[in-house]
């Protein structure tokens, strides 16, 4: 017999915590098919945007946008890892 007081919630079944992240979905994404990984990209550019901005939308997929700690870890030496906008 179901419990009275039991509610449905949504559950992302990638995380232990059942909790979505961009993160997660992002490495089931590159984990899947060759086909979903293709069909997301290529449906990129069927987006109305400026070229320049889907072109670091591209970037970003493919996990080519270097960050402060990428560029530190490549030896390219910085006054600081903080953000420059946030400090």
């Amino acid at each position: 017999m179901p419990q009275q007081d039991s509610r449905d919630r949504v559950v992302w079944l990638v995380e232990e915590g059942g909790n979505y992240s961009v993160k997660s979905a992002y490495e089931v994404l590159q984990k899947s098919t060759p086909s979903v990984y293709s069909l997301a990209m290529d449906s990129l550019w069927d987006i109305k945007a400026l070229p320049n901005a889907l072109a670091l939308a591209w970037r970003i997929l493919k996990g080519k946008v270097s960050t402060r700690m990428d560029l530190i870890r490549r030896g390219i030496i910085l006054p600081s890892t903080m953000c420059p906008l946030c400090n």
